[in-house]
């Protein structure tokens, strides 16, 4: 959960242009979180093959695109979850396919299913680090 935060801090701006470009495709999956990126959207907005996208975008973030943004995802429901939203709500505001979609993908990444996420968090005996 701890790299799950590191990826919602801002980025450090980078000053080669490859790095820039990175940047572009980090902010455009965060600002579309409900939206399951394309690769070869990604790499047409930054000029780059599919190929060059997701080698340099896994070496800079340690995980392609694709899984940086379902982690970014998986997030930001941990957030909403905190905040007293539904999962079923939270799965929908995310773009999931379906409730169990989201519980599944919940479950791989945070190790529990949401609704029990949910009352150990409100419960207060929590090991999940919320942030």
């Amino acid at each position: 959960m701890l790299l799950c935060g590191e990826l919602l801090e801002t980025p450090a701006f980078l000053q080669d242009d490859d790095e820039r470009r990175l940047n572009v495709v980090i902010e455009y999956l965060r600002e579309n979180l409900s939206v399951k990126p394309q690769l070869d959207r990604l790499a047409q907005m930054v000029g780059w093959s599919k190929y060059h996208l997701v080698c340099f975008f896994t070496q800079h973030t340690v995980m392609p695109p694709l899984q940086y943004h379902m982690q970014l995802r998986l997030h930001y429901a941990c957030d909403l979850l905190h905040r007293n939203f539904r999962p079923l709500d939270t799965a929908i505001m995310l773009g999931f396919y379906d409730q169990s979609h989201f519980i599944n993908a919940f479950r791989k990444v945070i190790g529990t299913a949401p609704h029990h996420y949910v009352l150990l968090v409100c419960s207060g005996h929590h090991k999940f680090s919320i942030s």
